[in-house]
């Protein structure tokens, strides 16, 4: 038997001849060298030889449009559309509050004897608000306790305080109901029939019985 030294087996025998070990016999190839010669052409994991460099790059897929693209872009057009649709119904209005409020006189000529122009203070008492919060308040409240008509017009700062004037005006009206029903039914439909509009940067509520005509008059004006 030959025996092989130390020193032979680290640096080998010089004087054989050396020949390069190939990775398998022609036909022989096995399954994961078949898998591996496969995906070099497959058109998702080829690449790009950078300038011989041994490195490459994944070739881009133009084939179509991933799903989460469009998804992306139908989630854009419907914000787009929401907030098209919410600007274009809920308009501001430079109009003056002077202005506003005399066409609603206007309209309510006829009930303009049971009112009476009221105050931040009367404002406050009856609607729980501050006249100072907002750009401007015409409040004419009723002349009487035994008088359910009156109005109000208020510009708001912000359209962000549309829901506290809604608030406010359904206590209002709350109030008012439980007041009259009791001995004047004739108030209490008034009440009943009372007009709240909220249009972008301006609320009027209206009771009487030119309280529809007070809300056409509302409209046109802004």
């Amino acid at each position: 038997m030959e025996e092989v030294t130390e020193n032979e087996q680290r640096t080998g025998d010089a004087s054989a001849p050396r020949h390069a070990i190939p990775k398998h016999a022609p036909g022989n190839a096995t399954q994961s060298d078949s898998l591996a010669d496969a995906s070099e052409f497959s058109p998702m994991t080829s690449g790009v030889d950078l300038a011989g460099s041994g490195e490459s790059r994944p070739m881009r897929n133009d084939a179509g449009v991933g799903p989460f693209t469009i998804a992306k872009f139908i989630l854009i057009a419907c914000l787009l559309a929401f907030v098209f649709f919410t600007v274009a119904s809920d308009p501001t209005s430079d109009a003056s509050i002077d202005d506003v409020s005399q066409a609603v006189i206007e309209a309510m000529d006829d009930n303009t004897e049971t009112m009476k122009e009221a105050d931040g203070r009367a404002f406050k008492r009856d609607f729980g608000l501050s006249a100072n919060d907002y750009e401007g308040v015409v409040y004419y409240a009723p002349a009487s306790n035994m008088e359910a008509t009156e109005f109000l017009v208020v510009k708001l700062s912000d359209t962000s305080q549309q829901q506290e004037l809604r608030d406010a005006v359904e206590t209002r009206v709350s109030q008012q109901l439980n007041t009259f029903e009791g001995y004047a039914p004739e108030q209490a439909g008034l009440m009943q029939d009372a007009v709240v509009d909220v249009r972008g940067n301006y609320v009027l509520y209206a009771v009487g019985s030119n309280a529809q005509a007070a809300r056409s008059a509302f409209a046109k004006s802004l």
